[in-house]
């Protein structure tokens, strides 16, 4: 499992630490991405996204989204996020992410 935390603006950090695990062949079963530090997401903030998790669950990679803020999750349904993403993995804390990462061990 691996958890990594974005701030405003990261997502060519986010693509970055995709490219990380890739280059580096290790097959996670889950991906937390912490995204506390998110106030809002712009519209290529959200394509990004959505590729990533493509990507990610194409692979056999469950994602999971933590620290999400209640405007940024109902902006989600606008946005498409759950046409790649079921709401279920989408946690409002870290800790809540850890468990479900927990049980699909």
């Amino acid at each position: 499992m691996y958890t990594t935390t974005f701030g405003w603006r990261s997502y060519p950090t986010l693509r970055q630490f995709q490219e990380t695990i890739t280059n580096t062949h290790l097959q996670p079963k889950v991906i937390i991405i912490g995204m506390r530090y998110v106030p809002m997401i712009d519209a290529t903030g959200y394509q990004s996204l959505k590729e990533i998790i493509k990507s990610y669950r194409a692979k056999g990679i469950k994602v999971i989204l933590s620290g999400i803020n209640e405007e940024t999750k109902k902006d989600f349904e606008k946005n498409e996020i759950f046409s790649v993403l079921e709401e279920e993995y989408i946690v409002k804390h870290i800790n809540e992410a850890l468990e479900k990462a927990k049980s699909f061990n």
